[in-house]
């Protein structure tokens, strides 16, 4: 089989590092035109034309590469990465470990592997790969980072954080193993290290939306609700459509007391998606802090309405209600609201609501409740001393 001069090959490398993918194209399709059978020639057009976007073709050439080329690696191994960029993730693991057959050393095949079988749900069979794929190149920083995300999967949050550690020490600029340091930091509730993190991802990926969002989030947990608001905006900058950051801006200005620009940003919310349930619960919250318990009503009404078996939504309807001295429907709402999730706020809240009924016995029986699964929530005790 003719292969391409090395000048050509060499040429066709510098395409690829210059992202000069319409050039590549014409390059291999010249190349074919003198050798039909070139497999490396099938091979450049290939990932010439997956990078056009143009997905059935390129998949059509790298299937030719394999087909010239079926002693080649690197064939299997491009025919994978097409299949698994296409979704079709049996065929590419299948395409992966034809690759590692011909060539057991492939640490990129290795790490591409994993990541297939991560996605299928094949845990084990992903952690053995990345851990080869490791093992062969100790300094693959990436391979080191979805190993990390393979073992969080399976609930060994130490070793996942320790492979983190050990990506980012290998690149610091990986934004991708900064920001699952960060979510692991945050799993912990370490939400210092966490944020420290996700500032590194933001750092070195400033169009990091999730990362932007995750900032947001950690921030917004410690009570730095001003620098909340501004990892929030900056996720908006650069994906308006963005609800979930919309919400949690207008819960972080909830926090601050400004109560308007906190409507209007869960108003923004629903304009984007306007069946959110978490939305309107979020209105029916800033309404209850503004002393308006009709109009929180309705707000938990239609978040009920959007989803029955929101626990807290008919637990805040509870609360709304017995404001407005509806005491038998607030009972009714903080009783549906355990019988579909034990809240320890339902129980505390309809506790309180039997204690001013004098029905002591249940007041009391309910409030020990919420303290059991709260001890540390001292307003709780106040509730249970009213009643001594």
């Amino acid at each position: 089989m003719s292969m391409p001069s090395p000048e050509q090959a060499n040429q066709a490398r510098a395409f690829i590092a210059a992202g000069r993918y319409a050039d590549l194209a014409a390059h291999g399709q010249a190349w074919l035109r003198a050798c039909p059978d070139n497999g490396f020639a099938w091979m450049m057009l290939g990932i010439a034309l997956e990078r056009l976007g143009q997905g059935e073709p390129a998949l059509s050439a790298m299937r030719n590469s394999v087909r010239c080329s079926p002693g080649d690696a690197a064939a299997h191994y491009s025919l994978a990465n097409i299949l698994k960029d296409r979704g079709q993730l049996e065929d590419a693991a299948a395409s992966y470990r034809r690759a590692l057959s011909l060539k057991n050393d492939f640490a990129e095949a290795f790490t591409n592997l994993g990541y297939v079988l991560r996605a299928l749900g094949r845990l084990d069979e992903a952690a053995a790969s990345l851990r080869h794929a490791v093992a062969i190149r100790p300094g693959l920083a990436i391979a080191h980072n979805l190993l990390g995300l393979v073992l969080r999967d399976q609930g060994l949050l130490d070793a996942a954080m320790a492979s983190y550690c050990s990506a980012t020490s290998l690149a610091p600029t990986l934004a991708e193993a900064h920001f699952n340091l960060g979510v692991a930091h945050q799993d912990r509730a370490e939400f210092a290290d966490a944020i420290a993190s996700y500032r590194k991802a933001v750092a070195c990926k400033p169009e990091y939306v999730d990362a932007w969002f995750n900032l947001g989030l950690a921030l917004k947990e410690t009570r730095l609700y001003p620098e909340a608001c501004d990892a929030f905006r900056a996720v908006l900058d650069r994906d308006p459509g963005h609800r979930h950051a919309l919400n949690a801006w207008g819960l972080a200005l909830a926090e601050m007391g400004r109560h308007d620009e906190a409507v209007h940003c869960f108003r923004g919310a629903l304009a984007i998606e306007p069946s959110s349930a978490d939305t309107y619960m979020n209105l029916g919250t800033v309404a209850t802090q503004l002393g308006r318990p009709e109009e929180a009503e309705t707000h938990y009404r239609r978040a009920i309405e959007l989803s029955p078996g929101m626990s807290e939504a008919h637990c805040n309807l509870g609360i709304a209600l017995a404001a407005l001295g509806r005491v038998t429907e607030a009972e009714e709402c903080y009783r549906r609201s355990l019988a579909l999730d034990v809240d320890r706020n339902a129980e505390f809240n309809l506790g309180c609501l039997l204690r001013d009924q004098c029905r002591l016995r249940e007041a009391e029986e309910s409030i020990r409740a919420a303290i059991a699964r709260a001890p540390t929530h001292h307003g709780y005790y106040h509730g249970l001393l009213f009643m001594l």
